[in-house]
């Protein structure tokens, strides 16, 4: 196992844009910091602080981002020990009653493994969703959406490379099958 100082990263989840800072700002302040690891949660479009609104995150926008940001996002990433991509989650879920959100979804949650693959990155974290507000259904349904595609879709590509991870511990294991 490795010691727990090179067991120690830091996510764009936790780092808002608050005075125009980029991703590359971050990485460049989070290895100055002396971290090993740096997760990367790929969008523009989530935030979790700030006051009296919260400040987007640092990131970079996988409908946008080009094959060259994706290297210099690598290279960047060459700083660091291991690193680790969190799939966005704000307004995105894999088990939506929606199915054109479950399609979105699923086409920028395979986005983030490519990017997981390209950066060669130790996991990949995403969140699968849940309930659609106002919209009743059992939970066996909404879980099929995620088991019966994308996850098995998924696995087989990324159990290889380190794993994939998802998190809400209320939830029934992955390898459970259904």
């Amino acid at each position: 196992m490795l010691p727990i100082e090179d067991r120690i990263g830091i996510s764009t989840h936790f780092m808002p844009s608050a005075h125009g800072e980029d991703i590359y700002d971050a990485i460049r302040m989070v290895h100055e910091a002396g971290f090993a690891g740096f997760e990367v949660v790929p969008t523009l479009d989530q935030a979790q602080l700030g006051y009296p609104e919260n400040y987007p995150n640092v990131g970079l926008d996988l409908l946008e981002a080009s094959e060259a940001d994706l290297d210099r996002l690598k290279e960047a990433l060459g700083a660091f020990k291991w690193t680790t991509i969190h799939s966005p989650h704000l307004d995105w879920n894999q088990a939506s009653a929606n199915r054109h959100f479950r399609k979105l979804t699923w086409e920028y949650y395979d986005k983030c493994v490519e990017l997981a693959v390209h950066l060669n990155a130790a996991a990949m974290t995403f969140h699968m969703g849940g309930g659609t507000w106002g919209y009743q259904r059992s939970k066996q349904t909404a879980w099929q959406y995620l088991r019966g595609r994308w996850l098995r879709h998924t696995e087989v590509r990324l159990r290889p490379r380190g794993g994939l991870g998802h998190q809400h511990g209320h939830r029934p294991r992955l390898h459970e099958r259904a």
